[in-house]
C-alpha cells in the first residue's frame, strides 16, 4: 500500500455522557466492555440493536467512573437520541454535545506533525493524553497509525485553527485519497459497506469492538451465538476490477449472485464487496454485466 502521511478533519458527533450510573449504562447498551475501562482509556463499540444487527460505531474516551466523551460513526445525533433518550431519562444520564468533528493526523510524520502543533504526544504505553484542552488518542484508521484531536473544551473555533495551520503545511489528504486508503486497506465504512442486515462478524470486527466476557448488552445473544458457531455467511473483502464499475453491483460466480459491490477506489480499480462463502477464496474470479473482480 501506498505510503502517506497527512491529516484529514472528520465530520462527526462528539459527545459527553455523564452521570452517576453512566458506566454501568453504556456497558449494557453497546458491544465492548465499559465496566473496566479506566481513566483515559479508549475503544470503540459497536450500537446494535435486539437481533444483533449494526447499526453504528461509538468510539468512547473514559474520563472518571462517570464521564465518558464518545464520537459517533454512523449515526446521528438525531439517530442516537431516537434510539436512546428514553433510557437515559430512566437512568439519569446526561448528554452533552462538545464538538461536530474530529482532526486526524496519520502517517510516519503523524508524531512530527504534533510536536510542530505544540500538542502532547501519547507514550507508547499510553492511549490518550488528556491536558483538559486537547484530548489527543492514538488510533488507527484506514490502515495507518495515527491520532485523532478532540478539543475538550466547548470552544470548536480551537479545533478549527488546528485544521488551518495544518491546511497552511500543506499537509492535507483530498476526501478521494482518504477514501482511497479505506478501501485500499480493506476498511469497512459504516453505512458505505453495510446492509441492515449486517453483523460485526461480516467485517471480521468482533476482536475490536467486542467484549465476550461481560454482562448481557443489546443484541449480545446473537452475537454470542455468531462467535461460537462462526456462523458469519458473508465476508467483506477487497477485489480487483477490471472493467467499469459502480456501486451496488451484482457480482456472480458460476452464473449465481455471490455478492456486492460496496465500494471502488477513484481509479476503478480496486473494490470493496460483501461476499458469500464460496468466493472467499483468494484468487476467485467474479464477473458481472460491467467487467470480471478478482478477490485479492
Amino acid at each position: 500500500m501506498t505510503s502517506w502521511s497527512g491529516y484529514t478533519s472528520i465530520l462527526t458527533t462528539v459527545v459527553e455522557l455523564s452521570g452517576e450510573h453512566t458506566r454501568r449504562w453504556c456497558n449494557g447498551m453497546f458491544s465492548n466492555n465499559f465496566r473496566s475501562m479506566k481513566a483515559h482509556q479508549y475503544h470503540r463499540s459497536a450500537i446494535c440493536d435486539d437481533r444483533g444487527r449494526v447499526q453504528g460505531f461509538i468510539d468512547a474516551l473514559c474520563v472518571s467512573d462517570t464521564q465518558f466523551i464518545c464520537s459517533f460513526d454512523g449515526i446521528t445525533l438525531e439517530d442516537f437520541n431516537g434510539r436512546f433518550q428514553m433510557y437515559m431519562m430512566l437512568d439519569d444520564i446526561e448528554l452533552e454535545e462538545c464538538s461536530n468533528n474530529i482532526c486526524h493526523i496519520f502517517g510516519k510524520e503523524a508524531t512530527v506533525l504534533l510536536d510542530t502543533l505544540g500538542l502532547p504526544t501519547p507514550e507508547k504505553e499510553e492511549a490518550v493524553v488528556h491536558n483538559g484542552l486537547w484530548i489527543v488518542q492514538r488510533s488507527r484508521l484506514n490502515g495507518h497509525d495515527g491520532f485523532d484531536i478532540l478539543s475538550s473544551t466547548e470552544n470548536n473555533t480551537a479545533l478549527d485553527s488546528i485544521v488551518e495551520r495544518l491546511r497552511s503545511q500543506g499537509t492535507a489528504t483530498t476526501t478521494d485519497q482518504f477514501e482511497d486508503l479505506r478501501i485500499l486497506s480493506g476498511t469497512p465504512r459504516f453505512p458505505i459497506d453495510f446492509t441492515d442486515k449486517s453483523f460485526i462478524h461480516d467485517y471480521n470486527l468482533q476482536d475490536d469492538v467486542c467484549s465476550f466476557n461481560k454482562g448481557c448488552y443489546v443484541g449480545q445473544e446473537i452475537i454470542n451465538r455468531m462467535d461460537i458457531k462462526k456462523l458469519a455467511t458473508k465476508k467483506l473483502l477487497r477485489i480487483r476490477l477490471d472493467g467499469s464499475w459502480s456501486i451496488g453491483e451484482e457480482l456472480l460466480l458460476e452464473g449465481k449472485k455471490s455478492g456486492i459491490v460496496t465500494s471502488v477506489t477513484s481509479d476503478g480499480t480496486v473494490g470493496l464487496a460483501l461476499l458469500r462463502k464460496t468466493a472467499w477464496e483468494m484468487g476467485t474470479v467474479l464477473t458481472s454485466s460491467k467487467g470480471s473482480a478478482t478477490v485479492i
